[in-house]
């Protein structure tokens, strides 16, 4: 049997053909494969440009919110915080309005997450009455939300926290009673209350 060198080739041609099309096909589905990857990352990273330029934005306003009410602290009446209301507590609009500044910049400083302590200077705030009140009263929740600043602020000891009125206080002196029993009987250490 003979066989013809050019239809030989050109068999030989006809299977490199075919192998590299099936190449160039895996080769362009793993491209589209990973550009719907990148498509998705791209969604996700624009999705976080806007949530950021959210949070800038609204922190540039509630600024310029906050050197009105520094400049004018009755502003606070319009928050139901009139000189009245804190003069019940023991304070005054103007050493709210400084609070509301100081605790704005401690959130923003805290933002993230990474810092785990609260600085000496927050320490040394929060060790007064007064600074405790605004904070308990006034300031958290109100004016500063729920985050990381405000949970190592609340859970600081010094904090004096009210104690709930659904809450029976028991004393039971001599009680090896864990945190777990004590809150199921009903006994509020304050201490532990968040």
């Amino acid at each position: 049997m003979t066989t013809d060198p050019i239809l030989l080739f050109l068999q030989i041609l006809g299977v490199v053909a075919a192998a590299a099309s099936a190449i160039s096909a895996y080769l362009n589905w793993r491209v589209a494969s990973a550009n719907v990857k990148l498509s998705g990352e791209n969604l996700s990273l624009a999705a976080a440009n806007r949530e950021y330029t959210r949070q800038a934005t609204n922190r540039q306003a509630a600024s310029k919110h906050e050197e009105q009410i520094a400049l004018h602290p009755q502003l606070l009446d319009l928050h139901g915080f009139s000189h009245q209301n804190l003069q019940a507590l023991n304070l005054t609009q103007v050493e709210v309005a400084y609070l509301l500044s100081s605790f704005t910049a401690g959130d923003l400083y805290y933002q993230d997450g990474t810092i785990k302590e609260l600085t000496q200077y927050r320490k040394v705030l929060l060790q007064s009455t007064k600074v405790q009140t605004a904070w308990i009263q006034i300031l958290k929740g109100k004016f500063i939300g729920s985050g990381p600043f405000s949970w190592l602020t609340h859970t600081f000891q010094p904090i004096r926290r009210p104690v709930p009125r659904f809450w029976v206080q028991q004393s039971r002196p001599n009680s090896n009673v864990g945190p777990r029993e004590t809150l199921r009987t009903g006994t509020f250490l304050p201490h532990e209350h968040c």
